[in-house]
């Protein structure tokens, strides 16, 4: 059982007309023993926290890192790697700055 918040995909193989690509997905996908199950995004709490942007994730894992001590050489490439990706660098800013509601 596949449960799902995405409409278009819960009707895919219910679709008259497919294009060349969408027909080779629904081939392949036919040698498998599964059916669709659709749930309205409003009470699918569980597929909306796994599709939340990146950003929390990279909260999350800061918030652990504060809390918890590491080793000096994890924690010095962590924030080399942390400083040279643009959106996270934003975004701890943003939560240093208590600057969003996200966190």
């Amino acid at each position: 059982m596949v449960k799902m918040d995405n409409s278009a995909t819960y009707h895919f193989f219910t679709q008259p007309k497919l294009t060349s690509k969408q027909a080779r997905w629904q081939e392949f996908l036919s040698g498998f023993d599964f059916k669709f199950e659709h749930k309205k995004g409003l009470s699918n709490q569980v597929a909306d926290a796994l599709s939340r942007k990146h950003e929390h994730a990279v909260m999350c894992m800061l918030a652990h890192l504060q809390t918890n001590e590491i080793n000096g050489s994890v924690r010095d490439v962590l924030r080399e790697f942390l400083q040279k990706d643009h959106v996270a660098y934003n975004v701890m800013n943003l939560a240093k700055a208590s600057k969003t509601r996200q966190f």
